[in-house]
């Protein structure tokens, strides 16, 4: 190999080596101990063409150290030869690197060739008269290739050339071409973060952080600017950051020892052809190669949100300050607040990256968003809309006008929190020590122009002045701020929980439309003129009427019991072919054709069904019905009776009564926190992020403000179901109302001649064939005119300009047809051995259930299929109700899993942060979750759409005191469950456990009312045990009564004279009794502990104990292990007695030796209960195992 040696730059260039060359140069090896073999020492020569053949050993050292020194420059000699040999192995192990690098990368993408489609978007815009840019063309052309990866720019570069030649001939006075989708994935070519210029000067300032002016210099060098101003003046930093010159030049070459000129070039910068930032402008690889040669950590923030970081602890060690800053506008703002910078840099570099992998880890619970923090901003300056600013908009949005209050302050909403849409709507923002409320300050009544404006400004008077009453600062609190404590109440003791069946029902758009409003299509032709000319006439001579507070009358006074519907409930098809005369409570979807009372086809509550039948002629079917649960008629009374009594202010008390419906009525909330940039880009970064994730979209909107500037401002828009409801009751007010309206238009109509003309929700315009007719009615209408709630007032009618017609039945009726989910059964497997194809049928049919009796190896399938999905990099977790049965699948509880709140919530965004590091998620023994469970598993399902794997049999035991539990005393075939098993289901038939006896003998017990000969003679020979079969047996029981009696019979007997008495002395319950602590003593544990050694409900023995401590072993995987209490209670709190356990703790046991069931006459005479007679038998191994037996 020659060299030579560049004297201005110091490089070694190689001459003959190529990137053509078919074998990779390899490095000359330097030992451990710095020496150089003699193979590597004639490499060296090779390669540097140092010819010692013919020399004596004198003269080859001397050629050695001669060409050594000259390369290495300077007047000092190496120590020996192998100094020299070992610095020309260094330098040329330097040179070969970018060699070795670009002939790897060479082949890499010889090897690559990918196939790229792109669509590419032209649009030209010809200028119109007004001197503003009106697009003229747009139009979409699709290209795809095979290419080499390294090829790929510059073809799409090539393409949107060719585009642009495309439309050439079209005169147009601005064109663009831009790549929109690429590989079916939508773009605007975007930058790569890590490689978009930061370098934009005149940008604004950003809200709560550092002002640009004190630090940057205003001249597109942002990167240099700051790196000056935070360690331009630091020790180890001065040198070699003095100038503009050499922060670019230790933003593009690395630190290295062991060149010969003492750094290396980034080779990925020089490929980039950034070699220049000072012009081309600073990236983040730009800045992480300066952090590393100066040891600083950099920690880059996109909307608050760690994007990008580089770390390394020998920062920390130097107490080198930490570069932090927030990326926006392509420019930088650096975070000065040691507070700040500490909760950001404070964690170790996995910790750093963990945090970047996922945008959220496990926050406290989200808060409602309608409980927004306006009682949190105190010492804050209060701003209304400026109609001024306001009209200078576009188009008049509040976004807009947000825009163009930052352009003109030079100030950016920071963090996105103060820029907040709620339920897509935008009521203040906080820009500085200002917020700015989305409504105009308090004017005289008269300067009012219209009823609207008028009942806003008297709305807001009241309250800015009940506010300065009661010494509250005004921040722009609503009436529905002031509700929200009597609504939460409502919404936690008396709410609906839908299941799946009743969701899909009642949470569409179209249920919640039955207000009547507008014009009645009097069927005079289609033409709108004649219609209008027609409404004009009849319009000379009109009666208006309200109902008085109509929602709140009938809140006040309700025609039947308020209605939640339970978890328990679904959707049921009619099937009363009989004439009737009622309906029951609940709520019931109707067909009808007729709009008088009803709003065609939808769902209705009783009270107007048991109305319309029994008041009125109106025909109508009934196809489908939901079942409804009773609370108190005086609910809603009583709430607002307490608002009265709360609040004196009568204008106060109305706005709250009036938000009551509103609340009621809510299902969904969203939250957008909008982010404002400069930088297009950030928008496609969001939006890509974002992109197919449940419940998740994108508001964008793109402002320009009047002094040019254009802003992008957009957010991550979270939609949220309320899963605790009150839909139903908001059903019932409508319906209430609509019978009121009802009532009052037959009253007015109760003449000949008349028509109606227009309802507005509780009011009605209805006209008259002459003044003498409307006169008559008139008279007749007085009596029902009053100021009580629920009388009628009179009111001048709209004008004829401001209605239009009721939409017809085609637009007006809420379509639905309720279909039930079956089951989908996969029939190809029932064998336990053919676990692995179950499982994969399972994960691959996005979840399902697997049933199969006792001793069908359900357990085994799971613990198989998990083991073989994790080593496939499938990620599970195990699941289970009771401690004692996640022991098996070594998972959690779902009460500890779901990490649910002291109210019995999810938390949100917990469960969308589990979507990234779980794939599949089993639950075992389901037989035994109760409602309340299954609500929060169906709400983490919505969130997250993982899909589940249940396990468990519907013959066993159902969960203890589930109050919501039907007839069928299981939740396995409720449709909410099938949601959560994606309606796949595979049941093992096969037996394994058990011998064939006693899998007949449980056949029968489940199959059959009567049972057979052999199968009552075996049950009914129950034989008194003695103290001794007690002690050798395993004892289970159905009374906690029974089971006490045997521990404490057992105990007396096996008891030594070496023993701690722990008397129970709190308030007696079926658990605790008296227990004596000595070696051999049997224990149940009642707690799990909490390195989860020892799981609740698991049996362990004594092997040695204190005063205070015992020594526990459960024989499988724990020896010794130690526990200590302090008080008597505290022992209870943590250890039952063990001899003996109920057939509820035993279930999903599998007993080896014999099993003495009592309780068996119990369980069957008195509580009929198969269930618990199949979960007791199903414990053992055989049937000749079990033994039913008695005390005495």
């Amino acid at each position: 190999m020659t060299m030579t040696n560049n004297d201005t730059s110091g490089y070694l260039k190689y001459l003959d080596y190529t990137l053509m060359s078919g074998r990779l140069p390899r490095n000359i090896k330097i030992s451990n101990n710095n020496t150089i073999s003699k193979n590597a020492q004639r490499r060296i020569r090779k390669e540097y063409n140092l010819r010692t053949t013919g020399k004596t050993k004198k003269q080859a050292r001397k050629i050695i150290m001669d060409f050594a020194k000259d390369l290495r420059g300077g007047t000092s000699n190496f120590r020996n030869e192998i100094y020299a040999y070992r610095f020309l192995a260094q330098s040329f192990n330097v040179a070969l690197q970018p060699i070795r690098r670009a002939i790897i990368k060479k082949r890499n993408e010889e090897k690559q060739k990918v196939l790229i489609s792109i669509t590419i978007r032209f649009r030209g815009w010809n200028r119109s008269k007004t001197g503003l840019f009106v697009l003229a063309k747009e139009a979409l052309v699709n290209r795809s290739t095979t290419i080499e990866q390294k090829n790929v720019d510059k073809w799409i570069r090539e393409q949107k050339r060719e585009v642009l030649v495309m439309f050439q001939d079209s005169p147009f006075d601005k064109s663009k071409v831009e790549v929109v989708k690429k590989n079916s994935q939508n773009v605007t070519d975007p930058e790569p973060l890590e490689w978009t210029p930061i370098q934009i000067a005149g940008v604004m300032n950003l809200d709560n952080n550092v002002e640009n002016a004190r630090w940057c210099k205003n001249r597109n060098m942002c990167v240099v600017d700051l790196i000056q101003y935070r360690y331009a003046n630091r020790k180890g930093f001065k040198k070699k950051n003095k100038t503009d010159e050499l922060i670019e030049f230790w933003s593009t070459h690395h630190i290295d020892k062991l060149s010969i000129t003492g750094y290396e070039i980034d080779y990925d910068i020089e490929d980039k052809g950034l070699m220049n930032p000072n012009k081309t402008g600073y990236t983040l690889n730009h800045i992480k190669v300066w952090c590393a040669n100066f040891n600083v950590n950099m920690y880059c923030l996109i909307d608050g949100e760690l994007v990008d970081h580089f770390h390394t602890e020998r920062a920390r060690e130097l107490k080198n300050p930490p570069l932090v800053f927030e990326l926006k506008n392509n420019h930088m703002y650096p975070i000065l607040d040691t507070a700040k910078i500490k909760s950001i840099t404070n964690k170790t570099k996995s910790e750093v990256e963990k945090n970047i992998k996922s945008d959220s880890q496990q926050q406290k619970k989200e808060k409602n968003p309608e409980e927004m923090d306006e009682h949190k901003d105190t010492d804050i300056q209060i701003k209304f809309l400026d109609p001024n600013v306001f009209a200078s908009t576009k188009n008049n949005t509040y976004m807009e006008y947000a825009c163009e209050t930052m352009s003109q302050d030079n100030l950016m909403t920071y963090p996105a929190k103060n820029l907040t849409l709620y339920n897509g709507s935008l009521s203040s923002f906080k820009l500085g020590e200002n917020k700015y409320l989305m409504i105009k300050d308090v004017v005289p009544d008269e300067k009012c122009i219209n009823k609207t404006q008028l009942l806003n400004n008297r709305n807001l008077r009241c309250i800015k002045q009940y506010c300065l009453d009661n010494n509250i600062q005004y921040t722009g609190q609503t009436a529905p701020f002031f509700i929200q404590p009597y609504m939460k109440d409502l919404r936690l003791y008396c709410s609906s929980y839908y299941s799946k069946s009743v969701d899909k029902a009642l949470n569409d758009g179209g249920v919640k439309m039955r207000v009547h409003y507008g014009a009645k299509n009097l069927y005079l032709g289609s033409e709108e003129t004649m219609w209008k000319s027609t409404m004009s006439e009849l319009w000379n001579y009109v009666l208006c009427y309200d109902v008085n507070k109509c929602y709140r009358s009938y809140m006040e006074c309700p025609q039947e019991d308020w209605m939640t519907i339970g978890f328990q409930e679904e959707v049921r098809i009619w099937n009363n072919d009989k004439a009737f005369e009622q309906v029951e409570l609940g709520l019931y979807y109707i067909k009808c054709a007729n709009n008088d009372l009803f709003h065609y086809d939808n769902w209705y509550s009783s009270a107007i069904i048991n109305y319309a039948l029994k008041n009125t002629d109106i025909e109508f079917t009934i196809k489908y019905w939901i079942k409804g649960t009773k609370n108190d008629r005086t609910l809603l009374k009583d709430i607002i009776d307490q608002i009265k009594d709360d609040y004196t202010d009568i204008g106060l008390q109305k706005q709250m009564i009036n938000s009551i419906y509103g609340y009621l009525m809510k299902t969904t909330n969203s939250k957008t926190l909008m982010n404002v940039d400069e930088d297009i880009n950030r928008v496609w970064d969001n939006y890509i992020k974002i992109k197919g994730r449940k419940n998740e979209t994108l508001d964008y909107d793109e402002v320009e403000c009047s002094n040019g500037k254009k802003l992008y401002c957009y957010g991550r828009k979270i939609k949220t179901k309320i899963m605790n409801q009150n839909l139903p009751m908001a059903i019932q007010i409508t319906d209430g109302g609509n019978i009121a309206l009802y009532e009052m238009i037959t009253r007015m109509r109760n003449t000949e001649n008349s028509v109606l003309l227009y309802r507005n929700t509780d009011s009605a315009v209805v006209g008259y064939l002459n003044e003498t007719d409307k006169e008559l009615m008139k008279h007749k209408m007085d009596k029902y005119v009053n100021k009580e709630i629920g009388g009628y007032s009179m009111n001048y009618p709209p004008l004829l300009k401001d209605i239009y017609k009721e939409k017809e039945y085609e637009f007006r009726h809420h379509h639905y047809r309720y279909t039930e989910k079956k089951w989908n059964d996969i029939t190809e497997y029932n064998d336990s051995d053919d676990w692995l194809d179950i499982i994969s049928s399972l994960v691959e049919e996005g979840g399902g259930m697997l049933l199969g009796r006792a001793g069908t190896g359900k357990s085994y399938v799971c613990i198989q299929g998990m083991n073989a999905l994790k080593k496939s990099g499938v990620k599970c977790k195990a699941l289970a109700f009771t401690n004692k049965a996640t022991i098996q699948l070594k998972g959690s509880t779902i009460h500890k899993f779901m990490t649910i709140d002291k109210n019995g919530k999810l938390n949100i965004k917990w469960a969308k942060e589990q979507a990234k590091h779980i794939d599949v998620i089993f639950i075992d023994e389901i037989s035994m979750i109760s409602s309340d469970l299954w609500k929060i598993l169906a709400e983490f399902k919505y969130y997250t759409n993982l899909p589940f794997i249940l396990i468990g049999d519907y013959r066993q035991l159902p969960p203890v005191k589930d109050t919501l539990l039907g007839a069928s005393m299981d939740w396995f075939n409720h449709s909410t469950i099938k949601y959560l098993a994606n309606n796949n289901r595979i049941e093992l038939t096969a037996m394994k456990r058990y011998d064939i006896k006693l899998w007949n003998l449980l056949e029968d017990v489940w199959e059959n009312d009567k049972l057979k000969n052999e199968t009552e003679c075996f049950l009914r020979n129950i034989t008194p045990r003695s103290i001794e079969d007690m002690i050798e047996c395993k004892n289970i029981c159905y009374a906690n009564s029974t089971r006490k009696m045997i521990n404490m019979m057992v105990e007396n007997h096996i008891c030594p004279d070496d023993y701690i008495e722990i008397p129970y002395e709190d308030i007696e319950n079926k658990y605790n009794q008296n227990m004596k602590v000595f070696i051999g003593s049997k224990i149940i544990m009642y707690h799990t502990t909490k390195c989860k050694t020892l799981k609740k409900n698991e049996e362990v023995e004594v092997v040695d104990y204190g005063n205070n401590w015992v020594e526990l072993t459960n024989h499988n995987n724990v020896d010794k292990f130690r526990i200590e209490w302090k008080t008597f209670k505290d022992f209870h709190n943590k250890f039952l007695m063990g001899y003996a356990t109920t057939i509820h703790k035993s279930q999903g046991d599998t007993i080896n030796g014999i099993i003495n069931i009592f309780d068996l006459n119990m369980i069957r005479d008195w509580l009929c209960d198969k269930r618990a007679l199949y979960t007791a038998l199903s414990r053992a191994k055989c049937l000749q195992n079990i033994r039913p037996s008695v005390i005495f």
